[in-house]
């Protein structure tokens, strides 16, 4: 059988909170990636939106 040695409540803490810095970091690269994505889309609806108006008005003018 393998012996394992008990960390400390101290060491075992320092280890706990280590393990959360690391995972906070990975959610906080993970959301900086959906927010951009949720920015880009949103920057692509406007200005499907501004095309389509031009679109309309020049329609509209040709047929004056």
């Amino acid at each position: 059988m393998f012996c394992r040695v008990k960390k400390s409540i101290k060491e075992y803490r320092e280890w706990q909170l280590k393990m959360y810095t690391r995972i906070e970091d990975t959610f906080e690269q993970r959301l900086a990636g959906v927010k951009a994505a949720k920015q880009k889309l949103e920057e692509q609806i406007e200005r499907d939106s501004s095309d389509t108006k031009k679109t309309r008005h020049n329609d509209l003018g040709a047929l004056d």
